[in-house]
């Protein structure tokens, strides 16, 4: 079953448009069909109100967590549910934050599609998915956290100078990755291999 988590119940402007109030996408069915894509929603409507979708996962994974605790979190999709089909993700235009473990563990996650607003990804969030495509984040992109990314197949990756935290080790085993463009090298954070 999707469900969602209303964050902020006050009057918020996203994109010159109006909503009652923030949510975060929680939990989302499986997907039955070879080829799927999960459209993160722009916004609901719940009581006659419209609600931005503004995050994915469960919120505060990784904001003083511990990265141990953080290893036992399911993906939006339960824990130790696996997806059987290859399946893309688009997010949707106001979706800022995709909180750790959000996507972990989901072999058929094959294609990412990114919006602008995206400013942070947390712990593992994509952590042992199989994303192909290139993945060239907008400019408001801020932090890009430990094991994002790791074991992806992306062979292209561009992060803005507006990012001031990117930990390296967010792509350890992206095997197929051939260029990394960083506009801000200064705010590598370093790891050792």
């Amino acid at each position: 079953e999707t469900r969602f988590t209303i964050n902020d119940d006050t009057d918020i402007t996203y994109d010159k448009t109006q909503y009652a109030g923030a949510v975060t996408l929680r939990s989302q069915n499986t997907l039955n069909a070879n080829g799927a894509t999960l459209q993160v929603p722009d916004y609901i409507t719940a009581c006659g109100k419209k609600y931005a979708v503004v995050a994915i996962g469960t919120p505060n994974q990784g904001t003083g967590a511990s990265e141990l605790a953080l290893d036992n979190v399911s993906s939006i999709f339960g824990k130790g549910v696996e997806q059987k089909y290859d399946f893309s993700v688009k997010l949707g235009k106001n979706v800022k934050v995709i909180y750790g473990s959000a996507f972990k563990d989901q072999p058929h996650l094959t294609r990412l599609t990114l919006n602008s607003a995206l400013e942070k990804v947390h712990y593992r969030a994509f952590y042992n998915c199989k994303i192909s495509n290139d993945l060239i984040f907008s400019h408001g992109l801020k932090h890009v956290q430990a094991e994002a990314f790791v074991g992806n197949q992306f062979t292209n990756m561009l992060v803005p100078s507006s990012t001031t935290s990117f930990m390296m080790n967010s792509i350890n085993k992206c095997n197929n990755l051939q260029e990394l463009i960083y506009n801000s090298a200064s705010n590598l954070a370093s790891y050792n291999t």
